[in-house]
Parts: C-alpha cells; structure tokens; sequence
C-alpha cells in the first residue's frame, strides 16, 4: 500500500477488516469431486454464505451461474434460501454429512484507485493463513478488478506494481490451496482441452479464443513444471509456449509488429528456461531406457544415467528460478493484455483490421494455405536435403500442425482426423533425427561438464547411445520418404486448392 501506485490524488481512503472462512465438505469430500465449494464467512456480527461452482457448471452441466452468496444466520451452511433449484437439490443430499474442513483467516486492506478520468480499480490485500488438520500455508495476496474503465488500465497496474516488487500469479484459490494441504495430493499435469471455434467467429475472435486457451493452458500446468514431480508438467509448459509462439507467427501479418516481436522474444527466454529440463527428461526417460534394456547391467550406461538424473535436478532449478522471475509474470500480464484489450486493435491497417473483422473461417483458410505451401518448398528435393535443411521443414511442418489443430473445428469433416494424424506422424518421423542430433549435442554437454577420470567410461557409454539411434536414423529414412510423399499427394482438409 505504500507503492506510488496506490497513493496519491486518485486513491481513496483505505478500509481494512478481519475476515473468518469456514469450508465445508463431507467426510469423503463429496462436494469438491462434483466440483462445488461451500463457504461461510465470519465479517464482523454478518455470516455470509457462498456456494461456488469450482467448473462453472457443477456435476450435472446444469447451472447458470458460477456463485450464490447470501446471509445466513450463523457458521453453518443453510440452503433453503438457494434460488436455483437444480443446485438446492444437489445439496440437499450432502446437508447431513457436512462439517468443517479448512478454515482461513484473513486481514483484507481495500483501496479504491482511479487512473486517469475513466478508470476505476479496486485493490484488495489479503494476508493471513489457510488452516487445516494437516498443515497450513500462508496468504499474502493483492487482487486487481476493474470497477470502470478499460482492460488495459487493470494490466498496466499490475505491470507497475510487478517492476516494484515481483509479483507471482496465483492460479489457485484459497479453497484450491486448502484441499491441496488437507489430501496431500501433488499438483497434476493436464493436456489442453479441446479447441472449438464456432464458425460464426470473426478472426479477431478466433484469435482472442486460441491465445487465452493457450495461456490457460500454461498456467494450468505452472505448478507441476515447478514442483517436477512430473516430467510431463515441463512438456506440457513447453507445449503451450510453443503454440503461443506459433499463433503469434500465424497471425503476424495482422498484428502490430513490435508487439509480436516483443512477446516473441519473451516467450523464447521462457523456453529457453525450460528446454535443458525437457531435453534431459526425453533423455533419461525415453532414449536411454531402450539402449539399457540391450546392455542389461552395463555400468558405464550406469553412470551415464547417474550423471544425467544429476544434471537434471540442476536443470529444475533453473526453471523453478525462471518462474520466480518478475520478468515471467509481466509476460504473462502483457500477454493478456494483448487479448483483453481493445486499444492496439484501434491502431490496425485497415488491411489487417479488414482481415481480422472476416469470419474465422475464411482467414484460418488464407493463413493456413500460407504454411501450407511453406512447407512444401521446403520440402523440395527431399531425398536430398541436408540435415539443416530437415530441420527446418521440421519446424515448418510442425507449425502447420499447431495451425490446423487450431482451426479444424471450422473445418471439421471426415478427412479432418486422418490428415491431421498423417501429418503428426511426418513430424514425429523427422522429430526423431531432431532427438538424435538433440541427445549428440547434450552427451557432448555432459562430457565436457564431467572432466573427471571417468570421462573415458561415459565417452563409450555416449559412443553406445548415438550409435544405437543413428542405426534406427538409417532404418527410418525409407519410412520418412513415404511419409513425406503422402504429405505431398494428400489433399489438405481446409481447401481444395491449397497446394495452389
């Protein structure tokens, strides 16, 4: 609160009130595995009751609204006084069993600021502790909402409070967090949901809807990146940074160019960030593991492994690090800054603001044509192409994939899966002489980073690897020919005349 941000001529005078929650579940947690949260909240001589949708439809798809709050006459839960009935009944079943399960206590600070003539904002600091039988963790937070205004004017805050003191966005909640201490459950990994685009969609609506589906799928998967009980929780990070880093390309002709390029370069550090972690855990998990099963008991491969697991708990840290960074929140606020906001769409071409008002449909189809045929002149004289040059069409087919995956629900028809499975299997085939060149480059890594007396050892063990995979290089090079040649006679799903 003493940030220049949140004082001056246009803060209001601040308020500051003790909050008491109580959460409510059955002794098997009934309510959260349908996806709904009970709390009472103690302020002052009030109690005020709240049912929150957690999937903002419940168990039965049925609601309408993500959160009923109203008075109660105490700490316990009464429901007679819910309008919605399909959600009254629901409860009803669970009323018997109900008891506490967590609790929080909370100090909330609430400043009101105005910026500029439009803009209203409402700060509110929590700082407290989240209780329950088997731990507890603390609170410090400070939520931003819009009162009036535009969008831009909630980030841009948010951006200047984060250069004065990192800031971390918090993706759970305080219901989330205290479920997650009382089951003791690690925080999963999830894969994105599935993409529908409804063909009514402007482009600028499509695009809005794949950027905020991608940064949700991001956030989503933060917390398992971090605590890397998962390999899987990195991977589907890098996924996600990949197909931002893509849509921000496919859409480029049509966005400002100084945004791209800046979000662009951020995103290149965040995978940067996490690339050592995902390369050693492809490593260790999946191309070591074949050539160990061959040399059953071989000690050198012993220790090569013992050296990578040791140089990818280094790698976690480093991604822990780069998460800590308030260079990676201000990513993700400009990111959805980007999406939110109205202003820079003001300032478009009229080409581009033409373009983006078309119907999803008829840009996806331009778009994905563009890289389309990219990837065919690529591809040219394939049987030649040096191993830079499949590189590069690697790249180019992968960015088609992320494309059509974007918009193969305005397309959706029977050749839709198997187009989109054929090429997924062109990219993993050349994907696998990228994973060859990848575990060359990281054993060279690992040799010179030992410098020990064993480096004779792990320099066979290396030997071992890369001749194993470069065998199953040569094996696949017919397979890869036929594979790209059924790219090439395979008529893209989106248009008839793509190939041009």
């Amino acid at each position: 609160m003493r940030s220049p941000h949140l004082q001056g001529e246009g803060a209001r005078r601040a308020t500051a009130r003790a909050l008491k929650n109580i959460y409510y579940d059955t002794p098997l947690l009934a309510l959260r595995e349908r996806g709904l949260v009970v709390r009472v909240r103690e302020a002052g001589r009030r109690y005020i009751q709240t049912v929150k949708s957690s999937n903002g439809t419940g168990s039965s798809g049925l609601f309408n609204r993500h959160e009923w709050e109203r008075p109660v006459v105490g700490p316990k839960p009464d429901f007679s006084g819910i309008d919605d009935p399909t959600l009254r009944q629901e409860l009803s079943t669970t009323v018997s069993q109900l008891a506490p399960v967590f609790s929080s206590e909370v100090n909330r600070t609430t400043r009101t600021i105005q910026r500029g003539e439009a803009d209203r904002i409402e700060v509110a600091i929590d700082q407290g502790r989240v209780m329950t039988p088997r731990g507890s963790a603390p609170i410090c937070e400070i939520e931003l909402e819009l009162k009036e205004g535009k969008p831009e004017a909630l980030f841009d805050l948010a951006l200047a409070l984060n250069k004065e003191t990192p800031l971390r966005l918090e993706t759970l909640s305080k219901s989330d967090r205290g479920y997650v201490i009382l089951t003791e459950d690690a925080i999963g990994w999830s894969k994105a949901p599935a993409l529908a685009l409804d063909p009514a969609m402007t482009g600028m609506q499509a695009f809005e809807t794949i950027v905020r589906r991608n940064l949700g799928h991001l956030l989503t998967n933060e917390r398992a990146a971090r605590e890397g009980h998962d390999p899987e929780g990195v991977h589907q990070v890098r996924l996600a940074v990949r197909r931002l880093r893509s849509v921000l390309s496919l859409f480029r002709s049509v966005l400002p160019a100084d945004t791209v390029a800046s979000l662009n370069e951020e995103l290149k550090w965040l995978a940067r960030e996490m690339s050592a972690a995902r390369d050693l855990d492809v490593f260790v998990d999946e191309l070591l593991r074949p050539v160990q099963a061959a040399f059953a008991e071989d000690a050198d491969l012993t220790a090569l492994e013992a050296m990578a697991r040791t140089r990818r708990g280094e790698a976690y840290e480093q991604v822990r690090a780069g998460f800590a960074t308030a260079r990676y929140t201000a990513l993700l606020l400009q990111i959805g800054r980007l999406i939110e906001s109205r202003s820079w769409q003001e300032m478009l071409e009229p080409e581009a603001a033409q373009q983006l008002g078309e119907p999803a449909r008829v840009l996806a189809n331009r778009l994905l044509s563009e890289r389309y045929r990219k990837v065919r002149k690529r591809g040219r004289g394939f049987s030649k192409l040096s191993a830079k040059d499949r590189h590069r069409l690697r790249l180019g087919v992968k960015r088609l994939r992320y494309a059509a995956e974007c918009f193969r629900s305005l397309f959706e028809s029977d050749a839709t899966p198997g187009y989109l499975k054929r090429l997924s299997r062109l990219q993993d085939s050349l994907g696998y002489l990228n994973d060859v060149e990848t575990a060359s480059e990281l054993l060279q890594e690992l040799e010179d980073h030992d410098g020990t007396p064993s480096a004779a050892p792990l320099a066979r063990a290396s030997g071992l690897v890369i001749g194993w995979y470069r065998r199953g290089a040569e094996e696949l090079e017919s397979k890869l020919r036929k594979h790209w040649k059924q790219f090439r006679t395979d008529q893209p799903f989106w248009t008839e005349d793509a190939a041009g």
